[in-house]
């Protein structure tokens, strides 16, 4: 059973067997009851002087079940000074109630001291031999007064989803940690399959840069790989893209029988291409061809070359001196392969 303390309205647990609430809460020391006299502490308490149970320090009991009544102390002597055990026992008592108010208890000493007062042998009397007995009785295994559990579903399911939606701090911060490894595990896969994917990718750019570089479509990004990696490229080879801009052929001034060719032509590629072999052929009125022959580079360049082929929009001139082979020669073509 609990009863509410007017001093502090705590509940404070009876003693099972009187049904009697101890005699100052365990909270805030306050008195509940005046200490039931007994016919030992009654003839005893005549006996005690008053100053000496003046001297007896107050005491408070915790909350709990009192097993029986110890024996009054032995009077003490007056001349000798009251030893300080009464004060050491309690001490333990009241590490469970650290929270006891200090200025209450000071203020309840009064109080026990005037019920002390009379040493004639009447009921204060007896309370006061009373009081060291039960402040040396303390109970060091009180229960604790806890709230009972709410019974209420309702509550209680509201709780229960409530905790389970927050959660605990230290799950919330764990989480992210404990996912990372398992999101760098599935994105290792791709990752594998993309670079595996572009070293085979590069592999065969580089065996097949010859075909692939003559691609115009595919050249340039062979010629940026190659130039990543340090590798050579063959030259680019368009000859429809070589324009002739001048061609003449004419007798020779000073070989008779010989014809003495010049001609202009100019590099309309994108990229670099080698000089091209020049085919020229001569015709005759009628159409037919009379004489072909392809003249290399040292052959019909007018200076030998100074580069190993000839750059966008470069110009070369042609000029080379032949034999004519027949007098019916009308006409004449330059191709270049």
């Amino acid at each position: 059973m609990f009863v509410n303390c007017k001093h502090c309205n705590a509940l404070v647990a009876t003693d099972p067997v009187t049904d009697l609430p101890p005699e100052r809460c365990p909270r805030c020391a306050g008195v509940l009851r005046l200490p039931q006299a007994s016919p030992d502490t009654a003839a005893t308490g005549n006996d005690t002087p008053a100053a000496a149970l003046q001297d007896v320090p107050t005491t408070t009991i915790a909350a709990g079940v009192i097993e029986a009544p110890a024996q009054p102390p032995a009077p003490p002597d007056p001349a000798s000074p009251v030893p300080d055990t009464a004060a050491a026992e309690p001490a333990s008592v009241l590490d469970e109630g650290k929270d006891t108010d200090a200025s209450a208890e000071n203020a309840e000493a009064p109080t026990e001291a005037a019920a002390i007062a009379n040493p004639a042998g009447d009921d204060g009397a007896t309370a006061t031999t009373q009081a060291p007995a039960d402040a040396a009785i303390a109970v060091a295994d009180a229960p604790a007064i806890t709230t009972p559990a709410s019974t209420d579903p309702v509550a209680t399911a509201i709780e229960t989803a409530t905790t389970a939606a927050s959660g605990p701090g230290f799950l919330s911060r764990t989480a992210p940690a404990a996912s990372a490894p398992a999101g760098a595990r599935r994105w290792r896969l791709p990752a594998a399959v993309a670079s595996l994917a572009l070293l085979l990718g590069l592999q065969v750019l580089l065996a097949d840069r010859d075909r692939l570089a003559a691609d115009a479509q595919w050249r340039p990004l062979v010629a940026s790989v190659c130039g990543l990696f340090g590798c050579s490229l063959p030259a680019w080879h368009e000859p429809a893209a070589f324009a002739l801009l001048a061609r003449e052929v004419r007798p020779h001034p000073d070989a008779p029988g010989a014809l003495r060719v010049s001609a202009t032509f100019r590099n309309d590629a994108r990229w670099t291409q080698a000089w091209p072999r020049l085919l020229l052929t001569l015709s005759d009125v009628d159409g037919r061809p009379v004489a072909a022959r392809a003249f290399d580079a040292d052959e019909y360049l007018a200076s030998a070359p100074t580069a190993s082929g000839l750059d966008p929009g470069q110009t070369a001139d042609i000029a080379l001196d032949i034999r004519e082979p027949s007098a019916a020669t009308v006409s004449y073509a330059f191709d270049f392969r």
